[in-house]
């Protein structure tokens, strides 16, 4: 009792540490947000609100990199590290690629992508979610002999693998660890109703009884200044809770704010898992830090000297419409002077004193600077974030040549590869650590339905066939659809480069051309028959050639029906 008392003091004072820690973050994180969504002036800016003028040209850039990095669902190969894992690998591919379409996980790791562009590191949880539905429901026995009809009190309504993001304001970590696998502890600031709390038969009732829940919920955490309220008048009541995982001595360890004692101390549930429940993505990484640097905080400077140069810009434009100095001695009819303040096109002005008893009133005008000025920022933008200007549809500057743009593109793509091959990576080792949690959870009537039983015969299905070495990566370019046009002449050109190699499935690679051509349904477009080896090469010199083999022609025949 005594060690499990000294256990929880350091639990709590660990959790104390790291909040100091990261308090100048959140506060630039916050900054960060508002940068992100165009109104870091409006709300700190010293002129209305209504006079400020934001570019937002950072959520441009960072939902531009977005669809470049993931568009879609990643196809997830396994290679085995032993020859025992080898007959398994298929089947552990069918599941992997499962669980992603099925949890659509896709949308969570696009938004793991975005924060860590905005904060500089993206988390992701994976675990497995088992919860019972406390109410009376009525069944039916599909067991022989058994009742027709029976009622529960408590029955199991999700049992099975859950992967979703942790926002990084929750997400906690050893503050003297240099990289994530080197973390002491990690955990995570939970935000929970507190009948939620109360229910969970998790949780020690005695003890989450002894919560006081407070109004202050998720949103008031993230986005509330010096606990100012989001939400007014929220009705529900909220318990601050803190999971963390103790690395070192495998436990799973839950407190709630403000209470003395734990609402659990377990064993580490997943036993099989190497490492930690959680992952984080980094694509600016800083020497022996955890976390990476925000792509907002290095645009930072220059979207703010942007966002000064439009506002200087937009205001003046306010101050500069036509103002007329007119004399107090002019005979001028009240009418007519409205119709000169309403600035109507065309209007007619009866002057009965002197004409020159109107005069317009001229404004200075803004220095040429000032509109270098912001073009120069937001080319600093850009090279900071690597994108070339023009592909934002944005004037290079200066006479830029052909060669240049290519080299910027060049430049660019580099980037992009680099931030495609981390994605994929942290791809992988996510779905690594799904894998090795589902080994002791998943049913076999579970793989059985998702893969099929007949596609895996002869060997048999078990559950812990999952606990299998595999070395899990992402298929390079699967999360980002290639343009069509490309792709074609890609697949074209690999036909080509194999056309005299008999070991590899011609009929495959036409599958997939036809695919760029929009087909379909492909068994109606290919015809069962014998395997012909290609003569020839699949490219516009056939039509060139006088008489090309038949076998290139059968391999050329969809592309030249016109009925899709």
């Amino acid at each position: 009792m005594a060690n499990q008392r000294n256990l929880i003091e350091l639990t709590k004072a660990r959790i104390e540490s790291f909040d100091a820690f990261m308090e100048p973050r959140y506060r630039l994180m916050r900054e960060w947000f508002d940068l992100y969504q165009g109104t870091y002036f409006a709300e700190r800016g010293s002129l209305e609100a209504d006079l400020f003028y934001d570019v937002k040209l950072i959520y441009s850039i960072i939902n531009g990199f977005v669809p470049s990095l993931i568009l879609s669902d990643p196809d997830i190969v396994l290679r085995p590290r032993k020859e025992t894992s080898v007959n398994i690998t298929q089947l552990t591919e069918v599941v992997s690629n499962y669980y992603w379409r099925e949890l659509n996980i896709k949308e969570e790791l696009k938004k793991v992508v975005r924060d860590t562009f905005i904060y500089g590191f993206g988390v992701m949880k994976t675990g497995w979610n088992t919860k019972f539905r406390s109410r009376n429901k009525k069944f039916d026995s599909e067991s022989p002999g058994g009742e027709k009809n029976f009622d529960v009190s408590e029955y199991l309504q999700t049992d099975s693998p859950f992967m979703h993001r942790v926002s990084p304001y929750f997400f906690m970590w050893d503050p003297q660890a240099r990289t994530l696998d080197s973390a002491r502890w990690v955990g995570e600031k939970l935000i929970r109703p507190i009948e939620e709390v109360i229910n969970n038969k998790a949780y020690d009732q005695k003890i989450a009884k002894d919560i006081n829940p407070s109004t202050y919920g998720m949103q008031d955490v993230l986005f509330g200044d010096d606990g100012a309220h989001v939400i007014e008048q929220d009705p529900d009541k909220y318990a601050v809770l803190y999971e963390i995982h103790d690395r070192e001595r495998n436990l799973l360890i839950t407190l709630a704010d403000g209470v003395e004692e734990p609402l659990r101390v377990i064993p580490y549930p997943y036993k099989d898992l190497e490492g930690t429940h959680y992952g984080m993505l980094v694509y600016h990484p800083l020497p022996d830090r955890v976390e990476g640097l925000s792509l907002v905080e290095l645009l930072r400077d220059q979207q703010i000297t942007l966002n000064r140069v439009r506002t200087l810009q937009a205001n003046h434009a306010k101050k500069c419409a036509r103002i007329y100095a007119v004399s107090t001695e002019s005979a001028m009819k009240n009418e007519d002077i409205e119709k000169i303040q309403r600035g109507v096109d065309g209007a007619v002005v009866r002057v009965n004193g002197r004409p020159e008893d109107i005069k317009a009133l001229d404004h200075a005008v803004l220095p040429q600077e000032l509109f270098a000025m912001g073009d120069i920022s937001r080319g600093d933008m850009m090279m900071v974030a690597g994108s070339p200007p023009h592909r934002f549809g944005m004037p290079a500057g200066g006479r830029t040549s052909a060669t240049e743009i290519q080299s910027m593109n060049t430049a660019e793509q580099f980037r992009l590869e680099d931030m495609r091959t981390v994605t994929e990576d942290f791809s992988g080792r996510m779905t690594k650590k799904m894998i090795q949690i589902m080994a002791n959870k998943l049913s076999d009537e579970k793989v059985i339905m998702i893969a099929g039983e007949d596609k895996f015969q002869p060997f048999k299905f078990r559950k812990e066939d999952l606990k299998g070495e595999f070395d899990f990566t992402v298929e390079a370019g699967s999360m980002v659809r290639q343009n069509r046009e490309v792709e074609r002449q890609q697949l074209i050109q690999f036909l080509n480069m194999t056309a005299q190699l008999p070991q590899v499935n011609h009929l495959e690679i036409v599958k997939r051309i036809a695919k760029t051509f929009g087909w379909k349904n492909l068994s109606n477009l290919i015809q069962q028959q014998a395997p012909v080896e290609p003569q020839g090469i699949l490219s516009t010199q056939v039509q060139n050639t006088p008489n090309p083999p038949s076998a290139t022609s059968q391999l050329t025949s969809p592309f030249t029906n016109e009925g899709k």
